[in-house]
């Protein structure tokens, strides 16, 4: 059952969005970081950063009336996901067979994203 609520519907969509603009630019200088840091290393720092993403999440509810507080912890979304992704990618290409390397990145996809979304 849903739960009436008065949210804005911008308030729905802004995070979604600092989401888009803290990921453009981490895909967009990929290479200049993966040239100065490995790849384990810039795993790491993924998962560091999705933990931060996720103890700021915890202590949002501690600030009630301040929805916007959500927006910086949205930016963390460039490191988890966009650092994260490429990071993988890389060491999916990396670890392959000759000629496979299009093989495991979908193998690393289903990994990361389910079965499903690995199937077609």
């Amino acid at each position: 059952m849903m739960v009436p609520t008065t949210t804005s519907r911008a308030s729905l969509l802004l995070p979604a969005q600092v989401n888009c603009v803290a990921e453009v630019p981490v895909f967009h200088f990929e290479k200049a970081i993966s040239s100065r840091l490995s790849t384990p290393a810039i795993l790491h720092l993924s998962i560091l950063a999705l933990a931060a993403r996720l103890l700021a999440y915890a202590a949002l509810p501690a600030l009630p009336g301040v929805p916007w507080a959500v927006l910086p912890v949205e930016l963390l979304q460039g490191v988890t996901f966009a650092l994260c992704w490429s990071a993988a990618t890389t060491h999916c290409r990396e670890v392959a067979p000759e000629g496979l390397q299009a093989t495991m990145q979908v193998r690393g996809r289903v990994v990361m994203g389910g079965r499903e979304m690995g199937q077609g």
